[in-house]
């Protein structure tokens, strides 16, 4: 990723560019390749699996840990779907956006919506801390 765009997702989340200098070398992911992180909500309201600014900012995030949009998958679940959903998809990491649904792996974080976050500093720096424990686990 060009250091001036990677840089710019990083102001956009409001981390500072001194506290994440190491280089991201993105590889794309075929179409044999499993998904390296499974994006969930489970919400319709201001989805990010359609166009809109919750989507922005989501690939943002995920551009800001390494992931392009290839390496990613997001659905819409109901939050009590979580289990059956999960294991139709072959993935490193889940990250889950939503605060009705919970954990039962190692590899599935909590983070909140993009449509929260935005404006929302307090949010920005929680999430930035949970997504780079996402990327820890990707490893």
């Amino acid at each position: 990723m060009e250091q001036s765009l990677r840089s710019k997702y990083l102001e956009e989340l409001g981390i500072p560019d001194f506290l994440y200098t190491q280089k991201n070398t993105i590889k794309e992911a075929s179409e044999s390749s499993i998904v390296k992180c499974l994006v969930v909500e489970s919400t319709k309201y201001k989805s990010f699996c359609e166009e809109g600014e919750s989507r922005i900012l989501l690939l943002k995030m995920m551009s800001a840990i390494g992931l392009t949009i290839n390496d990613i998958m997001c659905i819409n679940i109901d939050k009590n779907d979580l289990k059956e959903e999960v294991n139709k998809h072959d993935c490193d990491a889940v990250l889950i956006m939503s605060d009705e649904i919970t954990t039962y792996k190692d590899n599935q974080f909590v983070v909140h919506h993009p449509s929260s976050i935005v404006g929302r500093d307090d949010l920005k720096r929680e999430s930035w801390e949970i997504l780079k424990r996402v990327k820890q686990c990707l490893k």
